[in-house]
């Protein structure tokens, strides 16, 4: 006879009596249940790996034992959205300097990282599920790059980041949690705290206990929307160079930011403040972002003097992130390749003439120590490596070449870098711009064409603005033109390329030997 399986897993004969329960028998039994999988994939042993690139795995959930790959010195996981954790041996790699773990959505733990380790880039941007950093990362003393850009429910960082002390580059831009949140948790960090200071002078501190050091330097009240805890009173991240906290619904900006001696880029777009403080002390300061900060109503007083004398600036390449912060990490890239200052859609500053004078004496102020250190990237083509845009409708009178505008370029007339033996280091160029609401997409692809340091999609703003910057045109377009060329220039936005209606628009060539008598 045969036998049959029934859908419920009984074995029966094939009988014409086999209703009666007498025919039936006992179930058949289960096969064994499998062994659990491992937490982790078995150990690699790769002893001469030095690059591991598994950016994009969509799949990738978990991370195999790599205590075994200890050559390596890059490791890359960013897009690897499925994936949760990390093996705890990745924070103990003593040769990695780059771990790469932008846009990995679904990453909700660090590992915990060891002392003395050689890492020295962290990308973090687009964690959306991170809601805190390990205290551990104040362990990483060669860090110069930590990029939290849109850590959307990132709700505290650990005390031990004030010990970073090599840090260079800082990210906090699209964390809107971040700063309305109880972000010091003392008992928590405590012990951490105290094995990360015994022993150690990381930050200038040269006298007092453990204890008091924290309370002194740690343990300051964080108030809503204040950075205050990241930037206390006593000099700490002192190799500080770039600081972005764009969109961080901040609502004070702390005097202790003037500490921050070696800082060359300050981001503060799109917060609440109503006044920044002085930034006087600040000399290596050349690039200052404070557009739509919309509470603003008056600006900080700039830097006595720029010293633009130490290496160039070299941003780490971008990757991809999601939507929300794309346009953000564009315009890193742009305000790059800048200096100068940007107030675009500041509309409650106060004292208009005022704040023309002082954004035009520190583009003067820049364009000097540019010339003098040479430190701007010139290249041979239209790129305006000083820019500066405010509010306002007015062009001041030193420009002595006015005009109205007739469409979305200017036309330089006579140019003297066209001329023979003299002495003419460039232009400085101040036009009048409505808002961007009607810009027309470019419909030709000009030779002579730049770019306003402005995303596509800015229309949100309709007051009026000046736009200030500093512009020597290549020598390549110069050469063979008779000296009373004229030179017409397109004026577009990033992005996709929209056109600028320009006003009216006034310009002033610049000599060397007048370069330091220059005033409005």
């Amino acid at each position: 006879m045969d036998g049959i399986i029934n859908p419920k897993g009984w074995s029966e004969w094939n009988h014409p009596e086999r209703k009666d329960p007498k025919h039936y028998i006992s179930p058949l039994p289960k096969p064994p249940t499998p062994p659990p999988p491992p937490l982790y994939p078995q150990t690699l042993h790769l002893p001469n790996l030095r690059r591991l690139d598994l950016s994009d795995s969509k799949n990738l959930i978990k991370v195999p034992d790599l205590g075994e790959a200890l050559n390596l010195r890059m490791l890359i996981l960013s897009g690897c959205v499925k994936l949760m954790e990390l093996h705890p041996s990745i924070g103990y790699l003593r040769k990695l300097s780059l771990l790469n773990l932008g846009v990995c959505t679904s990453l909700i733990n660090l590992p915990h990282f060891k002392e003395n380790l050689n890492l020295e880039k962290l990308h973090l941007e687009g964690c959306i599920q991170l809601r805190e950093i390990t205290p551990s990362i104040g362990l990483l003393q060669k860090l110069t790059f930590l990029d939290l850009r849109n850590c959307q429910n990132l709700v505290t960082l650990p005390n031990s980041i004030l010990h970073l002390s090599s840090l260079e580059y800082l990210y906090l831009s699209f964390c809107p949690k971040l700063f309305n949140n109880q972000l010091l948790h003392e008992s928590r960090d405590e012990e951490h705290m105290e094995k990360l200071c015994v022993g150690e002078d990381p930050i200038g501190f040269h006298s007092g206990s453990t204890t008091s050091i924290m309370k002194r330097c740690f343990m300051l009240p964080s108030l809503k929307g204040s950075i205050s805890w990241l930037l206390p009173s006593s000099t700490v991240v002192p190799c500080l160079r770039e600081l972005n906290l764009s969109s961080c619904n901040l609502v004070s900006i702390p005097d202790a930011i003037r500490n921050l001696h070696f800082l060359e880029f300050l981001n503060l777009e799109e917060n609440n403040f109503a006044t920044v403080p002085s930034l006087k002390e600040l000399s290596k300061l050349y690039f200052l972002n404070l557009k739509y900060c919309r509470q603003l109503k008056y600006l900080p007083e700039f830097p006595s003097q720029t010293n633009l004398s130490s290496k160039v600036l070299q941003l780490p390449k971008p990757i991809i992130v999601p939507p929300i912060a794309q346009r953000e990490t564009v315009e890193s890239c742009i305000y790059g390749e800048t200096a100068g200052l940007n107030t675009f859609g500041c509309t409650e500053l106060v004292e208009m003439g005022r704040c023309t004078n002082m954004a035009f004496s520190w583009t003067i102020q820049l364009l000097q120590a540019h010339y003098q250190f040479k430190r701007l990237p010139c290249y041979d083509r239209f790129l305006q490596c000083i820019s500066s845009i405010i509010p306002g409708s007015e062009i001041p009178s030193w420009f002595n070449n006015q005009h109205e505008g007739t469409g979305s370029f200017i036309t330089i007339h006579e140019s003297p870098l066209m001329q023979q033996s003299n002495n003419c280091i460039g232009l400085l160029c101040c036009l009048v711009f409505p808002s961007l609401s009607g810009s027309k997409i470019l419909s030709c692809n000009p030779a002579r064409t730049i770019t306003i340091p402005l995303f596509w999609v800015e229309n949100r703003v309709s007051e009026d603005h000046l736009w200030l910057f500093y512009l020597k045109p290549p020598q390549s377009t110069v050469t063979g033109c008779h000296a009373h060329s004229k030179l017409r220039i397109d004026i577009k936005t990033y992005g996709y390329a929209l056109t600028i209606e320009v006003k009216k628009y006034g310009y002033r060539w610049i000599y060397e030997k007048d370069l330091e008598s220059i005033k409005l």
